[in-house]
């Protein structure tokens, strides 16, 4: 009854849901060393690759994924926002260190989570197999990298 009362539906129980299970994703990566655009490929690539092995992640998929599609056409959810912020903190010093190109960082960050949405959600849609998925995560990570170099 308790969660009846604190939740008016079940989208907003799995917002916060996934809030919680996905914020020590944006920590982790936030804890990066960014010295360059190709660790900075690797920061965004790990951290895809993580969220898409995630066990919520992976139930939420095969349940019902209509839960992300608000998040992904209508309004950024809070974890989206906590990506963004972490990427524009990152961006901004990788541009003051040199190792990332001039440019807006926010709208930088943006793009870059528009980008990861597609390799996130869509990546197995493309892959055969686990060489080819591989070879796929290499391909985003050129994709970041030489977005990103100065």
């Amino acid at each position: 009854m308790t969660v009846y009362r604190t939740y008016p539906d079940t989208a907003a129980l799995f917002g916060d849901l996934m809030t919680r299970e996905w914020a020590p994703f944006v920590a982790a990566a936030a804890g990066g060393d960014l010295t360059s655009a190709s660790q900075f490929a690797s920061i965004v690539v790990d951290t895809v690759t993580a969220l898409r092995s995630d066990e919520l992640f992976q139930r939420i998929l095969d349940v019902d994924p209509d839960l992300l599609l608000p998040y992904l056409i209508e309004r950024r959810g809070r974890t989206q926002e906590a990506f963004i912020d972490m990427l524009v903190a990152l961006i901004s010093h990788g541009q003051d260190s040199g190792a990332v190109r001039a440019g807006d960082p926010t709208t930088i960050a943006r793009t870059l989570l528009l980008a990861a949405h597609g390799f996130l959600l869509s990546s197995q849609t493309m892959a055969e197999d686990d060489q080819e998925e591989s070879r796929l995560q290499q391909e985003f990570w050129h994709l970041i990298e030489r977005y990103l170099a100065p």
